[in-house]
């Protein structure tokens, strides 16, 4: 424990870099000429690496920098950090620190990979599970560089690079997060690895985001989509913090037992069985038997489920000592699979605990996402509230229950997007309290497709406009499609409301104008569906002018009318 101890303590904002090897350091003068023979602009000046220990002052260029330098001696500190499946040769380990300053991290990262480049190392990154080599680490090194020395002029020229790279000033500042393997979690960890996974898509200018849980003792992993962010947009970096901040740490840092977990599961499926497990491994066998009661007299004899069935009730019977000795050994496995077995502590099931010390010695600890990195003042805006409030911006989010405007915009920025034919949102607050979210679909200027050469009509950047309105307990949407807008005159052929409670759609009503038929679907009683033929009278008064730019009122009130007069009845 003795270089976790050392690498630890006073500097808990630090970053860690660790390069392993074995035999004698180089001196600094060695370091020095081989980091001006990588093109790294740093010096240092002569003296031993050897009895180096603390701070080691370095020069950018002509700017005082440095970073610290520790060595460490011992085998046993190596596989503390590394692992024991790492070279059996290397017995020490050179180990840099940096706070949150840039030019230090560079100073970091430039000196460890020329020192592994020396010496015939590895590099660890802690936020990282494997060691890379010394040419990888270079590569590294060289990006980094790139990106700090030569930041880029605008959104045109941003490359898209792996997250990592936008999430590196969030690692250095949180040492209780670490990314691996495209999922940003919590550490410790203990039964429920708790964080953020990231999908790649459109050939890296976008990222997925998904709030991700998953239990060690059964890994089912349970996503929910988040946001889609798209690397090329100028706010991209501090949205990613915020939505990190607000959209999924927020709560997924207070759910620390397996009781809160099982209590956010969704409906299962038959073949799930995260929940009887959760509810015998936190000690409750009572609810596991009346869940598996319940699940089995639905379908008693269905010959396929049955020996799921079985295999439950078989853990049910189990003792307690014997069910915990096989599910943490079933974590052990999952941690290693997941790569987060360095961060993964084993601990005792709640069931095998007094119910006052399960906090202490089985819970996930508490995570708040506070220090964080600070969200600029331009990123988020309030929806409007007086009735007759109209306000835009770029996008807008559902935070908990209430939307807030993303980058919002002037009315003469967002009349600039409407021309240009630019994506932008609509705010709006009716007389009778609802609010109006108006998404006008378009292609930002700074979209790669759009930088590139080409004969397109800018027209058809545009695909379909969003309408909605939003009441306290329910909302509705419609779609309007930009080629049936071009002759002026739009048909509204379709309503939807969610219930907001459930987050379901429970009523629909479409219209199908070339068969003149409508479709009413009623989810709130008896689901009932009934359709009937309309008259052109009818398809006539569902015929309205094309908006404009900020216009909005004459849709929201054809809207309100057809919910009326269809049997939803009033919007609230």
């Amino acid at each position: 424990m003795r270089a976790a101890a050392a690498l630890g303590g006073k500097q808990r904002m630090s970053v860690e870099l660790h390069v392993f090897f074995s035999g004698k350091l180089p001196n600094k003068k060695a370091l020095s000429q081989a980091m001006a023979e990588l093109g790294f602009p740093f010096t240092i000046a002569a003296g031993s690496l050897e009895r180096q220990q603390g701070f080691m002052p370095m020069r950018l260029r002509r700017q005082a920098t440095g970073v610290e330098l520790d060595v460490f001696n011992e085998r046993a500190a190596v596989e503390e950090l590394a692992g024991k499946d790492i070279d059996p040769s290397f017995d020490r380990s050179a180990n840099f620190r940096w706070s949150g300053d840039e030019h230090e991290m560079l100073a970091g990262w430039c000196a460890a990979a020329a020192l592994a480049k020396l010496v015939n190392g590895l590099v660890l990154d802690e936020s990282d599970v494997n060691p890379i080599s010394p040419d990888q680490a270079i590569a590294l090194a060289r990006q980094y560089l790139h990106d700090v020395l030569k930041p880029e002029s605008g959104p045109q020229r941003r490359k898209a690079y792996d997250i990592k790279h936008y999430l590196e000033p969030l690692l250095r500042q949180r040492r209780d997060l670490v990314f691996v393997d495209g999922l940003l979690v919590i550490r410790p960890i203990r039964h429920i690895v708790r964080g953020a996974a990231f999908e790649k898509i459109r050939s890296g200018r976008s990222f997925r985001l998904y709030r991700f849980t998953c239990p060690l003792f059964d890994p089912r992993e349970i996503t929910r989509v988040t946001a889609i962010l798209r690397v090329w947009e100028p706010h991209f970096e501090p949205l990613l913090m915020d939505v990190l901040a607000n959209d999924i740490f927020d709560s997924a840092g207070s759910m620390i037992s397996i009781d809160e977990f099982a209590a956010g599961l969704p409906g299962l499926h038959r073949d799930k069985e995260t929940l009887p497990l959760a509810f015998l491994l936190s000690g409750h066998r009572e609810r596991a038997v009346a869940y598996m009661d319940n699940i089995e007299s639905r379908n008693p004899t269905n010959p396929q489920l049955k020996p799921w069935y079985a295999k439950l009730r078989a853990f049910i019977a189990r003792d307690v000592e014997d069910l915990c000795v096989h599910f943490r050994a079933k974590e052990a496995e999952a941690a290693k699979s997941l790569k987060l077995d360095r961060f993964w502590e084993p601990s005792p099931f709640p069931v095998e605990l007094p119910a006052a010390e399960r906090k202490a010695r089985s819970d996930e600890p508490v995570f708040v996402p506070r220090p964080w990195i600070a969200r600029p003042d331009w990123l988020l805006g309030d929806v409007p509230e007086q009735p007759g409030e109209v306000r835009f911006a770029k996008d807008w989010d559902l935070r908990g229950d209430k939307q807030v405007l993303i980058v919002p915009l002037s009315r003469e920025q967002a009349e600039e997007r409407h021309r240009n034919v630019e994506g932008y949102v609509l705010a709006a607050r009716l007389t009778n309290g609802l609010l109006v979210l108006f998404r006008w679909d378009g292609e930002d200027r700074n979209h790669p497709d759009r930088l590139k050469p080409n004969d397109r009509d800018p027209a058809n950047y545009a695909m379909r406009h969003i309408f909605e309105l939003y009441g306290r307990h329910c909302s509705c949407r419609t779609s309007l499609f930009r080629s049936e807008m071009v002759s002026g005159t739009v048909l509204l052929d379709g309503v939807s409301v969610m219930r907001h409670q459930d987050e379901t759609w429970g009523w629909y009503w479409s219209l199908r104008a070339d068969e003149a038929k409508e479709l009413i679907i009623d989810s709130r009683g008896d689901n009932a569906r009934r359709s009937r033929i309309v008259t052109e009278e009818e398809i006539e008064q569902l015929k309205f002018a094309a908006p404009k730019f900020g216009e909005f009122e004459t849709l929201a009130q054809l809207v309100l009318k057809q919910l009326r007069t269809k049997g939803f009845g009033e919007l609230t």
